[in-house]
């Protein structure tokens, strides 16, 4: 590379020291010139050319890449507006499906509200039956006990009333 070079420029030193010229003092320059800038031309041309390659293989797959992106990105497009069309039927059904499960809600809790009112009705029922139960059987006991202790004191303090509840007490059994 060095000789090419070294031969070039002293070609020029030679051209410019004479002091008038012919166009065929041009030959060796020109020689030159065409002499390195092929080798040059000739060393270059192959990674030059796989260079081009190589760029032309990455933007077509940079083309390639963004192409499928914008067909993805097209299809995402699309999918969201019909989602942004269906937006207002999509709202009200949904108001439809809170309204149905609301009446549903509301007829299950007024259903369940009847029948505890059912229930706590029919508990009170049973336990004033039992209260009255109770408070009967009570006068019922205190009545006895009153009876038989009105029945001591007449008895006890009678004597012949006495004897004739004895005998009629032995005479039963």
């Amino acid at each position: 590379m060095r000789i090419p070079l070294i031969l070039f420029l002293t070609s020029f030193s030679c051209v410019a020291s004479s002091g008038g010229g012919h166009i065929s003092d041009l030959f060796w320059p020109a020689f030159n010139f065409i002499l390195f800038f092929g080798f040059l031309f000739w060393k270059i041309k192959k990674p030059i050319k796989d260079g081009f390659n190589k760029n032309a293989e990455l933007v077509k797959e940079l083309y390639e890449y963004a192409e499928e992106k914008s067909k993805k990105a097209e299809a995402k497009i699309q999918k969201y507006e019909e989602k942004m069309n269906n937006l207002e039927g999509l709202v009200q059904k949904i108001k439809l499906e809170m309204d149905q499960e609301f009446s549903v809600f509301s007829k299950n809790l007024e259903e369940e509200t009847e029948k505890n009112i059912e229930r706590a009705g029919k508990d009170a029922d049973r336990r004033i039956v039992s209260e009255k139960n109770k408070m009967v059987r009570g006068i019922e006991e205190s009545l006895l006990n009153t009876v038989i202790s009105k029945t001591k004191e007449k008895i006890g303090g009678d004597k012949n009333l006495k004897e004739r509840a004895t005998n009629k007490i032995f005479s039963a059994i």
